[in-house]
């Protein structure tokens, strides 16, 4: 018995409209089961091949790859370098929070590139406002000259132009580790790739020399990926110091030491 002989009488079977209304349930049926229902025994196969050898060897043990991310050292040590540099209360809402004056710096000059020039001041002082409602006047002001200097200088033209990108996620193998990172700004021209990488330490370094390591640890991690990326282009990489506005090119060898030290053992 199926649930439409448990209905009884009101199951029918007739060949009355379906969108009729009633109190009944109608069963259509296309046509009725009269053969007998018949198994078929599947019959025993031998294989012909004897199976292969891995199928009972132990499986290989996988190794998980080493994962690398530059710019996390290089933000412990932005931190460490405002905490010297004035109380964290003195530019962040939380004390906590030390890394909040150069997340903001790295916001505006992200976006306000991407706006008219006669148009940024404006949008600076929008986002500002918006960004660090509970940073007092004074000292929002210093951060806003401090982005204008550098938007502002003709020396960083080509780098904040049209074909430039900003903050842009890598990600790669090189040497036997996954590198992962964010490029503050990147600009690929005719055999030439550029890395720019912002600093908002205060003070900033002098000489090239003095250079925090993990500062460039981060930038020879991103130039080897890219330059398996762009095997045909140059690739060069420089910080820019925005609180005295200054671009600092890294010479090749140094950035060769310090991937020999901290990037290539993994």
């Amino acid at each position: 018995m199926d649930a439409f002989d448990a209905l009884g009488e009101r199951a029918v079977t007739d060949a009355a409209a379906f969108w009729e209304e009633s109190d009944e349930v109608r069963r259509w049926l296309a046509c009725e089961q009269t053969a007998d229902v018949k198994g078929e025994k599947i019959k025993d196969i031998q294989p012909d091949l004897e199976p292969p050898a891995w199928i009972s060897a132990p499986a290989v043990k996988e190794v998980a790859q080493a994962r690398l991310s530059p710019s996390r050292l290089a933000e412990e040590e932005e931190a460490a370098s405002e905490q010297f540099a004035h109380s964290s209360a003195a530019h962040s809402p939380k004390e906590i929070d030390k890394y909040f004056r150069g997340r903001i710096l790295h916001r505006l000059l992200e976006l306000l590139p991407e706006i008219e020039p006669q148009k940024r001041p404006a949008a600076a002082d929008r986002l500002l406002t918006r960004l660090a409602r509970d940073i007092d006047d004074g000292e929002r002001k210093r951060w806003r000259e401090e982005v204008f200097s550098v938007l502002d200088n003709p020396a960083f033209a080509k780098a904040f132009g049209p074909g430039s990108r900003a903050e842009v996620g890598i990600a790669g193998e090189v040497g036997g580790a996954v590198i992962t990172g964010q490029i503050d700004r990147l600009l690929v021209s005719d055999g030439v790739v550029q890395i720019i990488d912002y600093k908002t330490n205060r003070p900033p370094p002098k000489e090239v020399s003095d250079t925090a390591p993990a500062y460039l640890a981060q930038m020879a991690g991103y130039r080897a990926l890219m330059e398996k990326i762009y095997p045909e282009h140059q690739v060069e990489c420089a910080l820019l110091w925005t609180f005295d506005a200054r671009l600092m090119p890294l010479p090749k060898t140094l950035l060769d030491n310090a991937y020999e030290r901290w990037v290539a053992p993994g």
